[in-house]
């Protein structure tokens, strides 16, 4: 596991304020899927989004082994547009000068006509920390020094929308590569 020390973690609220989550230890772990957050932090985020459908009874808690869940029933009271207004958070870091984010769409993943929240919220977790698996890691390219124990780190969207874009002149003149080499063997 990598350590990384972020300034702040936060989101801003319905009310378009900023609520701060003022534990910016993490750890980077490509053994794990989901994030892990203290269980402290479920109260917070669990106010400003779950409340109100848990008390609906669309969404539900649960526990999986160490693991707070929550996970959201897929109907007519809760769909996609519900997951829309779940705040973007905010992983920032003054060094890097950099601020990672993760969207609804980051977070959540239907299966089984369910919405389950991918973080989830140690129970016991004595030091107060994040685990930012995979979920986190998808979105960037990450590079581990093992000798100077540092990291670089790309963000993957950017990549690809540069990729899409230069993909149909790189096919075309490998295609056109391709014909020539094609036609010096035939002759």
């Amino acid at each position: 596991k990598w350590n990384l020390y972020f300034t702040t973690i936060y989101f801003y609220n319905s009310n378009d304020e900023k609520k701060v989550l003022n534990l910016p230890n993490a750890e980077l772990s490509i053994n794990e899927f989901y994030i892990g957050g203290p269980i402290s932090y479920y109260v917070i985020i669990n106010k400003h989004f779950f409340e109100k459908y848990i008390n609906e009874n669309i969404c539900h808690t649960g526990y999986s082994g160490k693991f707070l869940i929550i996970y959201c029933d897929k109907s007519e009271q809760f769909n996609v547009n519900d997951l829309k207004k779940f705040p973007t958070i905010y992983f920032e870091h003054d060094e890097l000068n950099y601020t990672f984010e993760l969207t609804y769409e980051d977070i959540f993943i239907e299966q089984d006509n369910k919405y389950w929240f991918l973080i989830c919220f140690e129970s016991y977790y004595e030091i107060d920390k994040w685990s930012l698996g995979s979920i986190f890691l998808r979105k960037y390219y990450f590079v581990f020094e093992q000798k100077t124990r540092t990291i670089g780190f790309y963000n993957m969207n950017t990549n690809q929308k540069k990729m899409k874009e230069e993909k149909p002149k790189w096919n075309m003149g490998y295609r056109i590569i391709l014909y020539i080499i094609y036609g010096i063997v035939l002759i």
